[in-house]
């Protein structure tokens, strides 16, 4: 079973032009993960649920039965990210039998109450057509109300479908404009997504150079099939234009 702090995956060598399309597969897997990693994170010093705070720690030891409690108490006072955890709980069958219906149910109302994570779960969900009839408009639309509050995993899931036209006018400068604000903020898909673009120069003008500047910070963190990708653009720098992308990326 898959749980929000096992986060895998492989991207494509960076060379290929097919980097983007193939990456939505990686990102489809990751970036849900990646959410999930915000609904769970052990402090929540804006709650002002106690039920949250209890629930998230209990589900960090792996007391679902607990979190499962918890969390119910605090979505029924209204609490969004509490909704949006009860829904990912029922959606995976944590503590509790899973059900896709009720996980919708509890998913659409931390997304209505502005949760950024439940939105960007409840948008793969209709990507993806589980639990809710498949609407690709409507999944662009909660990706977009995830992404206008800054949440990476929205941003580039916008990204990419902008590149790929779901639910959206294909737009790659658009791709561009959303992959960087999640590379901004250090998101390592975000990063790796730009890379691509400037690889293969859609919605950007080709440069190897920031191709390479973005791949060097997205292998900091990223899996080493990253640390591959660098290296081969890599291969096709001079010495001193890796000095200088190498000098940009430490600042």
């Amino acid at each position: 079973m898959l749980r929000p702090r096992q986060l895998t995956g492989v991207l494509p060598c960076a060379r290929r032009i097919e980097f983007l399309p193939r990456l939505t597969m990686y990102t489809k897997r990751l970036h849900v993960l990646g959410a999930l990693i915000g609904l769970f994170a052990l402090v929540f010093a804006t709650s002002s649920h106690a039920g949250f705070a209890e629930g998230n720690a209990a589900f960090q030891k792996d007391d679902f039965d607990t979190a499962l409690r918890e969390f119910r108490i605090a979505a029924d006072q209204g609490h969004p990210r509490a909704q949006a955890s009860l829904g990912w709980m029922y959606l995976n069958g944590l503590g509790v039998r899973q059900d896709n219906q009720v996980a919708v149910q509890w998913l659409r109302k931390g997304a209505e109450g502005g949760d950024p994570n439940g939105q960007v779960i409840l948008a793969h969900l209709y990507a993806s057509g589980k639990g809710v009839p498949k609407d690709e408009e409507r999944a662009t639309a909660l990706f977009r109300k995830a992404a206008e509050q800054g949440n990476a995993s929205g941003q580039v899931m916008l990204g990419i479908r902008y590149g790929q036209g779901r639910g959206v006018r294909q737009d790659p400068q658009q791709t561009v404009y959303w992959f960087r604000k999640a590379a901004e903020q250090g998101d390592e898909s975000g990063q790796a997504g730009l890379a691509a673009q400037y690889l293969s120069g859609s919605g950007v003008p080709k440069d190897m150079e920031m191709a390479y500047f973005w791949l060097l910070l997205a292998s900091a963190n990223g899996p080493p099939e990253r640390a591959k990708e660098r290296d081969e653009v890599e291969l096709g720098l001079t010495p001193r234009q890796r000095a200088d992308m190498q000098a940009a990326a430490r600042e």
